[in-house]
């Protein structure tokens, strides 16, 4: 089914090199279904995150439900213009 979809987006709380995005971008790239340029991966940026809250935290990094749809409407948006 991956065969018909232009996006793949991959969220995690983790940090994005070496996580799930990463291994799943791997795949789909070795099995040449999907382009790996169309996976779009959210996850914690590597450095020093300050601590807090697990909501607030993942609110500052906009991995929550607000954040993640305004990542995914502006990855949609630009490659529209693009």
């Amino acid at each position: 089914e991956l065969t018909s979809m232009t996006h793949v987006f991959v969220v995690e709380d983790g940090f994005v090199p070496g996580g799930v995005g990463s291994h799943l971008s791997y795949q789909l790239n070795q099995s040449q279904l999907v382009d790996p340029t169309e996976v779009v991966q959210l996850g914690v940026p590597i450095g020093f995150i300050k601590q807090g809250k697990p909501n607030d935290i993942l609110a500052r990094l906009g991995l929550d439900g607000i954040g993640i749809a305004k990542s995914v409407m502006a990855h949609l948006n630009h490659n529209q213009i693009a």
